[in-house]
């Protein structure tokens, strides 16, 4: 795309093309009042930041979850080979020493869920941050997901697609991207029939035990469901091997589709075996780490009020624990 000219910006804003510059560069030779209009342009036809200035504090919220500390240090890694100060943190173990560095930092990386009462305390405490959340929802200056409503669209279709009209899923409700897997899967299953049947079965990390978790409910429930969708790797890794302690086939039995699952089972314990490839809605985490890194070298000029929300799109990856039951089921 052609970028207009810096020229007609100027016009536009009634200003001189000097001006125009000294906000690309967060010169402050520039009144209050000009540089909203000017930021206000400049974002109208694209322009970013004009990057890094100095050696520059980046504080990382770093919640225990090995999936997002994984692309929180992969993030960081990436940044520390640039000239910039990365701090590692964890508002919920030290809040004090969070918030301390906070409020000397250029970009705080949420890698922790934010809620967005703690994106105001952020705020509040360093109006000239800019907070980038990853894989935490919507709230901050930037967040970066995997577009979780169409990946809840995308199994949906395949379970339907295959003749599943009754389906479990499974989920946690602890994190946003859990939450919107979970609206945006029965959605899709009751624009496709309003007569498919959508139960629901809430996990809660550090009280379940996923073996305990999935026998119960095979040995208490008596009208199973031709699918269960996981919208969270972690109770769908080793599902078939549970499945099967209590007669239960996968796929045969009872199809099943996870979200997210991770490319390998290193930290995942030897003795309860490899995990059983599945069929998965799965994204790219490199591409977060990759768009984290663009976002804090080309930072939006001003974004108050309209966050920048990239979405990454997540595939389909066919294992074959879905089985076709089409035969006789209306399509």
């Amino acid at each position: 795309m052609n970028r207009i000219q810096f020229q007609t910006i100027a016009n536009e804003v009634g200003v001189n093309v000097r001006t125009i510059y000294r906000v690309m560069n967060n010169n402050g030779a520039v009144s209050a009042s000009t540089r909203k209009k000017v930021v206000n342009a400049l974002n109208r036809y694209g322009y970013l930041c004009a990057g890094q200035r100095k050696s520059e504090n980046i504080v990382f919220d770093i919640c225990k979850n090995e999936f997002i500390e994984r692309i929180g240090i992969s993030l960081m890694q990436s940044l520390s080979m640039q000239d910039f100060k990365c701090i590692p943190t964890n508002h919920m173990e030290n809040r004090e020493r969070f918030m301390a560095a906070v409020s000397e930092a250029s970009v705080v990386v949420m890698c922790s869920f934010p809620d967005q009462r703690l994106i105001d305390e952020i705020k509040f405490a360093n109006p000239d941050c800019v907070v980038i959340n990853i894989l935490g929802g919507s709230c901050g200056d930037v967040a970066i997901d995997s577009d979780d409503y169409l990946g809840g669209a995308i199994a949906a279709r395949h379970l339907y697609a295959n003749g599943h009209r009754h389906v479990l899923v499974a989920s946690a409700l602890d994190q946003p991207n859990h939450v919107d897997r979970c609206k945006s899967f029965q959605a899709e299953m009751m624009f496709l029939n309003p007569a498919c049947r959508v139960d629901f079965l809430e996990f809660v990390p550090g009280r379940d035990d996923a073996p305990v978790f999935w026998h119960r409910y095979f040995s208490v429930e008596k009208n199973l469901p031709t699918a269960i969708f996981c919208t969270m790797g972690g109770i769908a890794y080793y599902l078939p091997y549970y499945a099967a302690k209590c007669g239960i086939r996968i796929p045969e039995d009872i199809s099943l589709v996870c979200y997210n699952r991770p490319r390998d089972s290193n930290s995942h314990s030897a003795s309860t075996g490899e995990l059983f490839p599945l069929d998965s809605i799965v994204f790219e985490p490199e591409q977060i780490v990759t768009w984290g890194n663009y976002f804090i070298l080309h930072r939006p000029l001003d974004t108050a009020g309209n966050p920048v929300h990239t979405l990454i799109r997540p595939k389909l990856v066919v294992n074959n624990t879905v089985k076709n039951i089409n035969s006789g089921v209306d399509l």
